[in-house]
């Protein structure tokens, strides 16, 4: 293997934001530095799931297209947490890109949510027909 002096450099820079945010995970548990192996799983899921504004994704989610599960269970985003209104796809047969009509989030979980149309008929749906308000602007 040949030596490759920026590749070093980004993986130490890794290795330090590794090491920062478990000293941080430490600190916030009050424990030692000799179990940073008990806070490494909540570090790197502190780190893997830091929004990056440029893509508007985690790092998971541009690499996976799915949002990552956490140490104590599946993460959402905060706008499927709450209910409210929400954007859902409107499926067109003649368009895969169908229109987007507001729908008012009910209830969700890791895999669906249940929303309510204008109608007033609610509806089960999978979380790739949601978006949210604030995304489309």
């Amino acid at each position: 293997m040949s030596y490759n002096p920026q590749g070093r450099g980004q993986v130490e820079r890794l290795n330090s934001i590794i090491r920062k945010t478990a000293s941080l995970c430490l600190r916030s548990k009050v424990l030692n530095f000799g179990l940073w192996e008990y806070v490494l799983p909540d570090a790197l899921h502190a780190i893997r799931s830091f929004l990056c504004t440029a893509i508007n994704a985690t790092p998971h989610e541009r690499m996976f297209s799915h949002n990552q599960k956490s140490s104590t269970g599946s993460s959402l985003s905060q706008w499927l947490v709450m209910p409210g209104p929400v954007l859902c796809r409107k499926n067109v047969r003649t368009s895969k890109y169908g229109p987007l009509v507001e729908v008012k989030l009910l209830d969700s979980n890791p895999e669906y949510a249940q929303i309510r149309l204008r109608d007033n008929h609610e509806k089960t749906v999978s979380f790739r027909q949601l978006d949210s308000i604030r995304n489309t602007s």
